[in-house]
């Protein structure tokens, strides 16, 4: 089980007199619960645009709560849109989405962008960007709070007005198994979740979603926990790059097979570059491309 104490990365205490130190728990398949708010987030806070859910991201209001209200993660259902309301001075479920720039930013004046490490939650805002809440008007119920994670700026809105969504649970929630032959295996195929070579996003399955984010990576954007993942690296060569992008894709429309992908981490064994991240090794395959082309050409032609 990963912990990791917010606002700073692994273990920075918080140095706000008074603020509530959330731990945060990963529970694997992109769940990380929250215990001051007893609540488990999405991990990626622009979920509806990385699933392909929306192409990106902006919804109304009653979109944003019907995508919310549609999610079932590894079997966990209920899930909803975030509280908000005015700037909180502490950690409080009335303010869900307040509370998160609580958490990163400390609550020190009003900055723009979060300060310090985000992990484990990715596609957190660097500007201001309002996030639907699921709070109404306490003066016009049509009306829902809006809330800018660069800020904890607020105000209320209609609801053919367009902005992000995340999603949260009430609760904890059990964690996912991390066996590859044991514990959950939702595609049936004989291969726990945990080692899908090639789901990054870990939902069960290897498709589109997996093949977008695992671009993301080898372009330099840092995605915690995602581009760390063993499962990143499809052709076993030890890094994860924009050929595993190609591969995956490949496999999502059905021109490869799960035969055709090598992870160290594939059928049980151990994953044995669970260190290394995606992205530092996309300059190597540019440099290494000339001498394995004979060896991809199979699976990339």
């Amino acid at each position: 089980m990963k912990r990791f104490p917010a606002l700073l990365a692994f273990g920075a205490s918080l140095a706000v007199a008074g603020l509530a130190h959330a731990e945060f728990f990963d529970r694997g398949g992109g769940m990380i619960y929250d215990d001051v708010l007893d609540v488990t987030w999405l991990q990626d806070f622009n979920h509806p645009m990385t699933s392909g859910y929306d192409a990106d991201g902006l919804m109304t209001w009653g979109e944003a709560s019907a995508w919310a209200a549609s999610l079932s993660v590894f079997g966990h259902e209920g899930w909803r849109l975030p509280t908000g309301g005015a700037r909180p001075t502490a950690p409080t479920s009335e303010n869900e989405l307040g509370s998160i720039w609580l958490y990163f930013d400390g609550g020190g004046g009003e900055p723009y962008g979060m300060t310090g490490d985000i992990s484990p939650f990715f596609d957190l805002p660097e500007d201001p960007i309002w996030w639907w809440s699921g709070s109404p008007s306490p003066t016009d119920p049509t009306r829902h709070y809006r809330v800018d994670l660069g800020c904890a700026c607020w105000d209320t809105q209609p609801p053919d007005q367009e902005y992000y969504a995340t999603a949260v649970l009430d609760g904890d929630v059990a964690p996912v198994p991390e066996l590859c032959t044991s514990g959950i295996d939702t595609d049936g195929d004989g291969i726990g979740d945990a080692c899908e070579c090639g789901d990054i996003s870990g939902d069960g399955f290897v498709n589109t979603v997996d093949a977008r984010l695992i671009q993301r990576c080898a372009v330099g954007e840092n995605l915690p926990g995602i581009c760390s993942s063993p499962l990143c690296d499809t052709t076993g060569e030890g890094d994860c790059n924009t050929i595993d992008a190609r591969l995956v894709q490949r496999l999502a429309v059905g021109e490869l097979t799960k035969a055709d992908l090598n992870c160290a981490a594939k059928d049980g064994a151990p994953p044995a570059i669970a260190g290394a991240a995606c992205g530092f090794g996309f300059e190597l395959a540019l440099l290494l491309a000339p001498l394995m082309w004979l060896r991809r050409r199979r699976l990339l032609h």
